[in-house]
Formats: C-alpha cells, structure tokens, sequence
C-alpha cells in the first residue's frame, strides 16, 4: 500500500464499497455517521473480498490517511455517482448471509496454475484421443489385425493390438496386409506343386525306424558339431549329457513344482491328455529359469550343434515346462508339426522347428520318461500308431535313467508320445523350440503348423544368443520391446516378434486361431477390451481375418467421429468462455486488482493461446502418425512385400527340363536326384533327401569310388558307373522344374552317376560344384529372380562354371597346365591351381562285401550281369501313362474305377482320366493300384447309363471285354458283352 498514490487507493476503497452496497439485500437507513466511516463499514461487510486480503487492508488504511472523501462520476459500475447527500449506517448481516457470502467468493489463483488445470484436464485426454485415432490409423496401415494375445489378458495387449498390427485405406489395405496374408495363405494348389520331397508313407518299422536301442540316441560329449548334424539326421533324436548343472536344474524344477500349485487358469498351457499333467510359459524375470537359460545358450556342444543344424543365432519361439504326476495316462502317438505344412515336405516354405527336452531330475520308466521313435521325421503317412506301439521305446541311457540335465534335441516331424506316470517323484521337464533366424530378404519360409506356441507374448522376439545374455537382453523393458518388433539392443539379432508368428498363425488358421478357438472368444462375448457395438458381427462363412479388419474399421469410424466431436466440443466451449467474458464485463465493471500495474486479462489473446496449443497438439500427432507411416513404407519388411518375395512362391522361376521322362511316385528305396535344395541357409535340409533310405547305399558308394574315379581309365570310368547303377534296387528319379518326379533313363541315368563321381573326386572340387549349387539356387530363389541379372547372365554364367568343373576336376585341369602350352590351352579347361600329385588306386571293392567289382581279362573289363529289378510290391513303381485303378468313395461305399495317369503332382498326388466318362481327379497314392483283370465269377457293377446294376462276371475276353449276366426289372437273368471301361469293381 505505500507504494500506490493516495488517490489511486481512495479510488480501490471506493469501488470495493460501492460493490458492496449492490451486493445488499436491502437499501441501508441513513445514519449520523460521516461518509468515511460509512465507506470503512461497507468494506469491513463486503462478501465478496476476504477481510484478511491485501485489498482489503490497502482500502481501509487508505480510508483512514484520506482528509476528505470526494466521489467522482467514474467510480459507479454502471458511470453514475451516489449523491454526496446519502450518509447512512448499514445493518448488519445475518450469521448465514455472512456465512453464504463466504462460501461464495471465488478463490483467486495464479494464472499458470489455471492454464496448467486447462491443460492437464482438457487438452492432454483430448490430445490422447487425437493419439489413439491416429495409433488405430496406423494399425489400419500396417496390416496385421491381429488384437488377440494368446487370450492372455494383459493390459499392454491393448497398445500392442493398436499400435502394431498392419493397413490405412483401402489401397494400403492392398498394397502390405492384403498381399501378405495371400502370400502365408497355404492353398491346395501350393501344396500340390511346391513340394521338395515327396508324401512319403511308413507302413511298417523297416521303412523308417533307425534304431531300436535308446542308447544310439545318446552322444558322447567330446563329439563334434558334425557329429551331432549326422546323428540328427538318421534319427531325428539327439540326446547332449549333462547340460544343466544339478544345483540349476534343482532351482528350476523347484521354481516349476511351486508354480504348478499357485498357477492361475490362464497361464495354463493344454498338453494332451492333460489329467495329472500341467504346463505354462516361463520368463526369465525368474531367477532359476534365467540361470537355467544362460547356461544351456552357452553349453558349447549344444550351442555348436544347434547352429549347424539351424543356421546362426537361431529364434526362439516356445519355452515352456511341462509336469507329469502320478496317475498320468499315456499321451497318443504324435508328431508336433503337420506334414501338410512342415519342412519334411516344404522345405522352401516351412522353416524346421526343433524342441530340446531337458530333464530336471533323474527319470525312470516308470516316471514316465518320453517313448520316441527316431527316424520317423521322414514319414508323412501310415499307420504310425500302431507300429510305434510296437517298435517304440522309452528314452533312456544304459543305466535306466534319463539323467538329471541331459537334454534331448528333436526333430518336430519325429513321433513321438508322453509316457505313463506309474510312480515315484513328479517328472518335470523343460521344453524350448527354436527355428531357424528369419532372412532379412527373400524370406520364403514362415513357421511350421501345429506348433503349440507355448511362449509368454513377452518372450518372442528372441534369438539363442539372447538366452545367452539373459540376465541382460531378456530383462524388461527389452524383452516387451524385442516381443514388440520395437527395439533391440545393438548387439542381438531379431528373430520371431510376437506380431510376425501372430501373423502367421491368423493367415493359416493354426492354434490360437482356427474356427474353434474363434468360437470360444465369441461366447465369451468377443475381444474384452472392444466394446461390443464395436465388434463385427460374423456370418457363416467369415473366420479370423474378416472378424479382426471389419472391427478394426469400426473402431476407425468410431474414433474418427469421436475425436471431431470432442475437438469441436473444446473449441465451442472456448469460444463461450470468451462471449461470457466480454458479457460480464459489458454487463458489470471488474474490480481493479491491487498491484495495477499488473496488466488487466485479455480474453481474446487466451483463447488464441488456447487454438495455438490445439494446433501443435494436433501437428505433433499427426507428426507422429507421419513418422510412423514414413518408418513403415522404408522398412525391409515393406520393401519385400512391394517385391512379392516375402513368403511368396519359391519355384516362380522359367527353366528348361535338363531331363524328360513320364512322371511317377517316388518309392523308398528308388534313388532321388533333386534340385529344389542346395541353398546354404537351409542348412541340414540340403542333406536330408540324402538321408533317404534309398539314397543312403548310392551315396555311401558315391563317396568311396569318387575319389579314385579320376585314377581310372575311360572303359573303367564306365564300368564302375554301370555297376553302381545295376546294383541298386530302385529306380533312379530326377525332380524337374515343376517339383515332378521322373524316371531316368539308363542313359540319363549313367550321366547324373558319372556327374556325381567327379564332384567326390577330390574336396576342392566337391565344395566349388556345391558352393556353385548355393550361387545358382540363390539366384532361383533369392533377392535377383525376377532380374535379368538372376535369369540370364549370372545364372548362365554359374550353370557353364559348374559343367565345367563336373567335366574335369580341378586335379585334372592342374595336370593339364603342367604339359600344356597355357597360351595354347583350350578356354573349356577352367584353371583353378591345385597343388595335388595324381594317385592311382587299387581296383575298387565292392562296398557291402568288399569283393572285387571287376574281373581283369585279357581283353580287358568285364561289367557284371546286370540284376533285373523288379517292384518292391505291386503297383510300387507306377508311372505317367500306366492304366491303374483309382479309388472313388460314394455314398460311404468304396469303388475302384479303371483310368489313366495323366500326371503325378510334385507331393504325389496322381491325376487321373477315368475311362468311364473321360472325367479327371486327383488320387492319393493310398487310392491307387495297378489294374488287374476281373476274374470269373467276380461280383461287379455296371453301368447301363444311368445306374449301376450289380452284375456278375462269366466270361473275360481276349480284348479285355467282359460277359456279365444280371437280373433285369423282371427278374429274369440278361447276359451281356460290356467294355470294361463300364464295369467297376468294389
């Protein structure tokens, strides 16, 4: 107050007063009283300033310095002075108008602290709004629909549904989302023509148990990587001792007996026949699974092993513990991958996925140690049960035990089942599955089905490195971020992130979101944290992907229509806000503040503020939203879809057949030249139609006469090739461009032999014909096959590189070099400088009995008699152009109907024209047997064109017709000469 002139504090006093006698109910009587102590009265009674405020004490000490007090016109709200004649005493208030006055008055505040409520109350939830629509636009851009987590429930689900699935608009829709699914989608047609085997049946244990002793499973622990590769690939079955130390395999099973107890309903993971069994996902926020983690990553035979095996840095994507106790039956025969969509069958479309087993305590039989049965990872077909049941055995070493910390690694195509718990301990055991690291271009392979997928939606994303460093990299935030696809640290690689193998399952309606698991979700009232009216509303014929985009486009609109709404409610109530200001003080001049210096509020510039924050809200969302859609277009991921070689068809590339002949089915024991492997990141699988049974005999021969071939003269170069080709039982099968199967012949055959005893000649030229194969399958199927680069001229240049190789071996061409003129030299010759004498070997031995192969005579080799091959059984050798009989089921009864094989499909499917009616089906090889005359008295149906009439066969022509008899309408017996094209048989 002593810092205001005098007159400037009369005049405050003034105002203060002249708002309090308007605020009375009733005019006051006149007093003897004079005008200042009149003034100081009214201010002590105002309700609306604090008795205690700083105006409060600057009027009235300003009241009692003034000499005389002079009212000007200026000082009334409305510009009209009080007479100088009106002097009067006010009654006082009442205790409850005092008390309402109080209650009334309006607490002041700073205005930072009012701009920051506005903020904080209105902007920020309005800019959050603003946020999730665009997050929702993003999802819509990205293209993966995927909101389901594992039916988990956790919050984060949420922001991850929203934030990181996949599409925009319509033709973003086309471009990513769209294109992608198609590309997973795993259709009849692809898995007729992309096969890289064949649908191989097992009927019996010879055709594919490797070992019936358990203690073949068992490797030594000083064996080496390539060890463990072949033994991997004879059984399927490999078992590492001592991989876990006690004291951590003790911690774990500890941790995993606890959790069964306090497990909730939704951790629970379904294992077959899951009575007195009990599974979850594991996380390395746990102490003794983190421990058990790293030091299974860093077992270096394992480690060694499984990148062999897999390819560098393999990814994670099940980790899991599985509890047997007493009183748990035996699980059925199984495998935990799907032929139909394994690598067994597709190995450029399925990467292979294999499980380690790791026991937690000593296991007996009788707790129920796993039964197997190896060398099963080779059968797509038969009656596995049943000869498993007789053939299988439990896995155990030569002590009875599978011991505590030894851990088993198997082929996912392998069969096998949980044993019967009859007694002793609880049997736990941990579970990891791993596959092989995605490619960052030209990934043609996505995850095998019928996976469970029995990891924590946190743990994906992972690689085996990364368990390596699980008390780091694994730890949260990380390990979110990394499930995410977000972010990972400098030194991990990504591997399978929970939105990819979402992706994957959703496109091919595997576990987690096939019809029934649809089901499910919908009884229980859809996706929890949509609001119904929200969710799409599915017809018949609609499954996951319909159900996830229509509802996302719901929340879109919704979003769409609730952002503007809320956006213009602000902007409204802004604007009343400033209307309401400018009334009020039209309608009632606002009492000044003390400090008047401090400039008066203006409302207009506030609400300019106020469109200024909106505007860099909305431009730093959009900002983020731009961002986000700029990061996506740029990724590798985009980039590859753009291209269509993400999960596209591998086998889109235009070849000429180096062979022709008729299509077949291929049999065990025929041997199998293929050319859809031979690519270095397949790793294991470029050896496995090696590894089939008829392959096994050719290469082992391949293997011991290449290196002596060279050493050989041209007639004996002859001769050991015609002796590997007469003395194989099966028929010799080239893979041509369309993934067929076809026969060889002799010729043919004889040049693929002596093709093969070149590249054994010597290790030089094995690996550069192979790393040749690597060169030439990566322009077939990588990033340059749809390139003139990866069609025509590095692709012929690899193809004239290797024939010049298989035509002579870099020995030969060293040799040449030593007696030739090098600037005379034919350019055929391929100089590769090779610092290896010739040797000559001793005549070759038989491999089996080691007898002499050939027989030395005066005028030279004798080949030895060529052995006649015959079927293996009936119809086993059946080919394109052979008429057969096909096997049609109708109305629950089985006929057989003659026809002709057009043509066997790449997964040996046979098309067939029937004679009958000319019409054309696809037969599995089960329907199929060669034909065979009806023979007399043989109980046929014919058809007399418009039904079948049961008949009876009494004659059988030379010409292949048939005289059958039959009872016409009136009972009588009609004979009759009938094509046998018009009979059929049951």
């Amino acid at each position: 107050a002593a810092q205001i002139p005098d007159d400037e504090v009369v005049r405050a006093a003034m105002r203060i007063a002249l708002e309090s006698i308007s605020g009375l109910e009733s005019p006051p009587s006149r007093s003897n009283r004079n005008d200042t102590e009149v003034m100081r009265k009214y201010i002590s009674m105002c309700p609306f300033v604090h008795e205690d405020s700083p105006a409060m004490a600057a009027a009235l000490q300003g009241l009692g310095d003034a000499p005389e007090l002079h009212v000007d016109g200026d000082v009334s709200p409305r510009n009209s002075s009080p007479p100088r004649d009106v002097a009067f005493l006010p009654k006082p208030p009442s205790p409850a108008r005092r008390r309402r006055g109080r209650f009334l008055r309006l607490p002041t505040f700073p205005q930072w602290v009012v701009t920051t409520f506005k903020f904080v109350m209105l902007e920020t939830p309005l800019m959050l709004l603003l946020l999730s629509y665009f997050a929702i636009c993003w999802t819509h851009h990205m293209g993966c629909n995927n909101f389901q987590v594992c039916h988990v429930g956790d919050p984060v689900d949420v922001v991850a549904s929203f934030l990181f699935c996949h599409l925009l608009d319509t033709s973003l829709h086309d471009e990513y989302w769209s294109r992608h699914l198609d590309a997973l989608e795993w259709t009849n047609d692809r898995h007729h023509d992309e096969s890289t085997y064949y649908r191989r049946t097992c009927a019996n244990a010879d055709d594919a148990l490797s070992t019936s002793t358990p203690s073949d499973l068992f490797i030594d622990s000083n064996a080496t990587a390539q060890d463990a590769y072949d033994h991997q690939l004879k059984h399927g079955m490999t078992i590492f001792r001592h991989v876990l130390s006690d004291d951590v395999a003790t911690n774990l099973r500890n941790f995993v007996v606890h959790k069964n107890h306090i497990m909730e309903d939704h951790e629970a993971i379904f294992v077959i026949a899951n009575k007195n069994r009990y599974s979850f996902g594991l996380g390395t926020e746990e102490p003794s699974v983190r421990d058990a983690m790293m030091e299974l990553a860093n077992h270096q035979q394992l480690k060694s092993s499984l990148e062999h095996i897999l390819g560098p840095d393999p990814a994670l994507i099940e980790m899991t513990a599985i509890t047997s106790t007493e009183g748990a039956k035996p699980q059925w025969w199984h495998d935990d991958v799907v032929s139909r969509a394994s690598p067994m069958r597709f190995g450029r479309n399925f990467g292979p996925s294999y499980s380690l087993f790791v026991m937690l305590q000593d296991t007996t039989k009788d707790m129920g140690a796993t039964t197997g049965c190896p060398g099963t990872h080779f059968c797509a077909d038969g009656p596995m049960d049943k000869w498993c049941d007789q053939h299988g055995f439990q896995i155990v070493n030569e002590e009875e035990i599978w011991g505590k910390g030894d851990c088993m690694l198997m082929n996912m195509n392998t069969w096998h089942r949980g044993a019967a718990h009859k007694g002793g301990d609880d049997r736990v055991m941990l579970i990891l599955t791993f596959v092989p690291k995605p490619r960052s271009v030209a990934e043609t392979r996505q995850m095998s089905q019928g996976i469970t997928f029995s990891l924590r939606w946190d743990m994906w994303g992972h690689t085996l490195e990364d368990l390596a460093h699980a008390d780091t990299r694994m730890q949260q935030p990380w390990a979110t971020l990394r499930a995410l696809g977000l972010y990972k640290l400098k030194d991990a690689s990504w591997g399978v992130d929970w939105i990819t193998g979402s992706c994957h399952r959703l496109a091919s309606g595997d576990n987690g979101y096939n019809d029934e698991a649809l089901d499910k979700v919908l009884k229980k009232g859809g996706l929890y944290y949509v609001p119904s009216f929200l969710q799409h509303d599915l017809s018949d014929t609609e499954g996951w992907q319909e159900y996830y985009y229509f509802t996302l486009l719901n929340c879109e609109a919704f979003m769409k229509e609730l952002v503007i709404g809320s956006w213009i409610g602000y902007v409204v109530l802004n604007v009343l806000g400033l209307l309401g200001g400018y009334l009020s003080r039209m309608w009632r001049r606002q009492v000044p503040p003390v400090n008047l210096q401090k400039p008066r509020p203006r409302p207009l510039r506030s609400f300019g503020f106020t469109l200024f924050r909106v505007g860099i809200m909305a431009a730093v969302s959009y900002g983020l939203y731009a961002w986000g859609l700029y990061h996506v277009d740029n990724t590798e991921w985009a980039r590859e879809i753009k291209a269509n070689r993400l999960h596209a068809n591998p086998f889109g590339y235009k070849e000429e057949d180096l062979y022709l002949g008729p299509t077949t089915l291929p049999h065990r024991m025929d041997v199998l030249f293929e050319t859809r492997y031979k690519s270095e990141y397949l790793r294991m699988y470029n050896d496995f139609v090696n590894a089939h049974p008829g392959n096994r005999p050719y290469v082992q021969s391949i293997e011991e006469l290449g290196p002596s071939y060279q050493g050989y003269s041209e007639p004996f170069k002859a001769a050991t090739a015609e002796w590997i080709r007469s003395n194989t039982d099966g028929r010799f099968l080239y893979q041509n461009v369309g993934g067929h199967w076809i026969v060889l012949d002799p010729k043919d055959t004889l040049e693929r032999i002596h093709k093969d005893l070149r590249q054994h000649s010597d290790r030089m030229t094995y690996w550069m014909v192979r790393h040749a194969d690597y060169a030439i399958n990566e322009l077939r199927y990588g990033k340059l096959r749809a390139t003139a680069m990866g069609q025509v001229d590095s692709y012929e240049f690899l193809q004239d590189l290797k024939s010049k190789l298989l035509r002579q071996n870099v020995t030969e061409v060293y040799a040449h070099n030593l007696i030739t003129n090098p600037y005379e030299q034919s350019t055929e010759l391929l100089v590769v400088p090779q610092k290896r004498s010739l040797r000559m070997y001793s005549p070759i031995q038989s491999v089996e009995s080691k007898t002499p192969l050939f027989v030395s005579s005066r005028s030279g080799y004798s080949n030895p008699p060529v052995s006649a091959k015959e079927e293996p059984k009936r119809g086993a050798w059946i080919q394109e152009g052979d008429i057969v009989e096909g096997r049609i089921k109708e109305k629950g009864k089985v006929f057989w109907y003659e026809g002709r094989i057009l043509h066997f499909s790449s997964s040996a499917f046979a098309k067939i024209q029937f004679e009958m009616d000319g019409d054309e089906r696809r037969v599995r090889p089960s329907g199929l047997r060669r034909y065979k005359k009806a023979k007399v008295g043989e109980k046929v149906d014919y058809w007399d064109g418009s039904k079948y009439i049961a008949a009876k066969i009494f004659k059988v022509h030379k010409n292949g017709a048939y005289g059958i008899k039959y009872a016409d309408e009136s009972g009588g017996m009609k004979m009759l000469t009938v094509p046998r094209a018009m009979v059929r048989r049951a």
